[in-house]
Parts: structure tokens; C-alpha cells; sequence
């Protein structure tokens, strides 16, 4: 079965950080675009009774703004920025977590997973702190919210985004100005 995984797409990020990612994130290469994780892994299996949970979702989420201006650091040398206010990718986390139970964040080992945009992974303290000083100048990185995306590998083994879905209701009916 491929891998998956919901998360929030960063376009704005990538002339930031794009070149950071290819060299010190693998799923960068593989085609993982700059985002922020929702729920990985996922099913890449969209049966119409999994599609339905996932527009729910979606539309139970009004689009937002966010921005990047912080640059983080977990253990295991993970360098990465951090969505300011976290809140509302928090919410969209937890709310995820519950819609879908049986795909806990990163398979159970982190229950309370941290909103954040990876740029490199297994980072040494010198790479990271060269890194931080080549973005920080370049931040804040502003982006607005407004899709959640299924990533899924293909047959090589290559992220592809295989679906997205618009956050917040909508109210158009066919009669309605266009």
C-alpha cells in the first residue's frame, strides 16, 4: 500500500527553503512539496465513505492566514519553521486525529504532534545554525490556508498530491453570481 499523508501545502515557502529541503530532507527529492503535516501516514485508499469524512472536515475549517517568522529545532537535529499562530493547524490537527482514530500522527509515537514546516532532518549543530542564518533574513513567510491535500507515492515511490479539498463551506448554487 502507498504512503500518505493529509497536510497543508506551503507554496510560498519553497523560494525560502526549497533548496534546504532538496539537500537535507529526503521526501524533498521524492517530491514532498514544502508543507505542514496534518495526519501522516494516511490511507491513500479514498473510498466515497473516506471522501465524504475528508470534504466534512475540510468544510468544518474556515480558511486563515499564517505565517512563518521562527525557526525551530526538535531533537534528533530537525530544523524547521514554525506556523505563527499555531492555533488553528492545532485545531485542524486534533480534529483530524479524531475523524480519523484509526491513523494516529507518525503511527502512534507522537500523540501530540507540533505544528511545524520540515527543512532539514539529522542536521548538525554548525549545518543548522549556517541554515537558520541563511533563511531568518528571508522570513516571515506569509501563506493563507484555504486547501487541504492528499499526498500519496506512486509505483516509484515519488510524493504526488492525489487529491485536495477546499477548507470552509460553500454556499454556491447554480443560480448564484459568478
Amino acid at each position: 500500500m502507498p504512503d500518505s499523508a493529509l497536510v497543508i501545502v506551503v507554496v510560498e515557502a519553497e523560494p525560502v527553503v526549497g533548496r534546504y529541503r532538496l539537500q537535507h530532507d529526503p521526501v524533498a527529492a521524492l517530491g514532498v512539496p514544502a508543507h505542514v503535516t496534518i495526519l501522516f501516514p494516511f490511507s491513500s485508499e479514498l473510498d466515497p465513505e473516506r471522501e465524504d469524512q475528508i470534504r466534512s472536515l475540510a468544510a468544518s475549517i474556515e480558511p486563515f492566514e499564517r505565517r512563518f517568522r521562527a525557526i525551530g529545532r526538535f531533537p534528533g537535529g530537525v530544523l524547521h519553521l514554525v506556523p505563527e499562530p499555531n492555533d488553528r493547524v492545532r485545531a485542524m490537527i486534533r480534529q483530524a486525529m479524531d475523524a480519523f482514530p484509526d491513523h494516529p500522527p507518525y503511527g502512534g509515537e507522537i500523540t501530540d504532534p507540533t505544528p511545524h514546516l520540515t527543512i532539514g532532518m539529522a542536521l548538525d549543530d554548525d549545518t543548522a545554525d549556517r541554515i537558520s542564518a541563511e533563511i531568518a533574513p528571508r522570513l516571515p513567510i506569509r501563506t493563507r490556508v484555504d486547501e487541504l491535500t492528499l499526498l500519496v507515492t506512486d509505483d516509484e515511490g515519488r510524493w504526488v498530491s492525489a487529491r485536495g479539498w477546499p477548507l470552509g463551506p460553500r454556499f454556491r448554487s447554480s443560480s448564484a453570481p459568478r
